[in-house]
């Protein structure tokens, strides 16, 4: 009876093991992958065709710098007239550039992205329902210090109808202790990309203009908790949107979604903060913090027409309700020095 038992204990014990095996790969599709035979590739396309303008320069070691990058963007490109001419032009206020082009957003997009694909840089982000097109760090060596930049183009619809504007942005950081720390802008290499860009495009002779520069001011107000946190700026809505949307950007925040109809736009406002530094450099810190999608620092920035040349900035929840929470006061704070730099 006892050896009866212990057959019938054995048999149920492995159905019990069968049935979680089935369970598991039927659970898990990369447990039944198999290897698959190699692709035979056809004789003569085993290597990319390469052009001068398509790969990043690098030195004689292998290693890319910062003298032959910003050189390579400063030389008169002849060969990237691929698009016919859109009529641009590039035009300055102050640090406050941009390309100005006769023609609608969506008919430059794919060139854009061309361009910085055919420069050798990545596309880290490709958002035309933004307007949004960003590069991959480009890491290179100067003076024995490592470096990095980055480039984001940003679409706008112009102030004339059938025109657009493209801003375009470079972001450096600088290996320090382990860590990357922002850089100073380079205007100049900036300004140069945008040529570089309008070329691209197809207008082999880039207009240059330079227009009085606008100061701008900006007046923090603080309404308590009802009334919330504002930034009050000396400029039309189109200049103060335009002008917002650079601080955030320029200061590494990102924007999630906008609508100059609707004027108001979401960003994600990175914690800079001492204790934020710790958090994110422990091991458990990183494994605590949320994800991007659900981290803190979200924030609505709507716009609030005062005049013909003044604007209201108001910081909000993601609710669309004003907002004096202490990380609003610090979003708040870095936006009024990035306005008024």
């Amino acid at each position: 009876m006892s050896h009866r038992f212990f057959l019938l204990g054995l048999a149920l014990l492995l159905s019990v093991m069968l049935s979680g095996c089935s369970n598991y790969s039927a659970s898990h599709e990369y447990y039944k992958a198999r290897p698959e035979a190699k692709l035979e590739i056809p004789p003569g396309l085993d290597r990319p065709v390469e052009r001068l303008d398509m790969t990043l320069p690098k030195a004689a070691d292998g290693t890319a710098t910062y003298s032959s990058y910003s050189g390579d963007c400063k030389q008169d490109p002849s060969t990237l007239n691929m698009v016919a001419q859109k009529d641009l032009s590039v035009v300055r206020e102050g640090d406050f550039i941009w390309l100005h082009a006769n023609t609608n957003p969506e008919q430059l997009w794919g060139a854009a992205r061309s361009f910085l694909k055919k420069k050798g840089f990545g596309i880290a982000r490709d958002d035309d329902d933004l307007g949004i097109l960003e590069s991959d760090w480009f890491e290179y060596q100067e003076d024995g210090h490592s470096l990095r930049d980055k480039y984001r183009l940003r679409f706008e619809y112009g102030k004339t109808a059938g025109s657009s504007e493209i801003y375009l942005s470079l972001r450096g950081e600088r290996l320090s202790d382990g860590e990357w720390q922002p850089r100073e802008t380079d205007v100049e290499l900036e300004i140069e990309m945008l040529k570089r860009l309008a070329r691209y495009l197809g207008d082999s002779e880039v207009e240059f203009s330079e227009v009085p520069t606008a100061e701008t001011e900006v007046a923090l107000h603080d309404r308590g908790k009802k009334g919330g946190l504002s930034l009050v700026i000396n400029h039309g809505f189109d200049d103060a949107w335009r002008r917002t949307l650079r601080a955030i950007e320029e200061s590494g925040n990102h924007i999630e979604e906008r609508s100059i109809n609707q004027r108001f736009l979401i960003a994600r406002f990175e914690d800079k903060s001492e204790a934020a530094k710790a958090r994110r450099s422990s091991w458990m810190g990183s494994v605590l913090i949320p994800s991007e999608k659900h981290a803190e620092g979200r924030f609505r920035i709507e716009f609030f027409i005062r005049g013909e040349n003044s604007t209201e900035v108001q910081i909000q929840n993601l609710q669309g309700k004003a907002t004096s929470s202490e990380r609003a006061k610090r979003v708040i704070s870095e936006l009024e020095q990035a306005l008024s730099e």
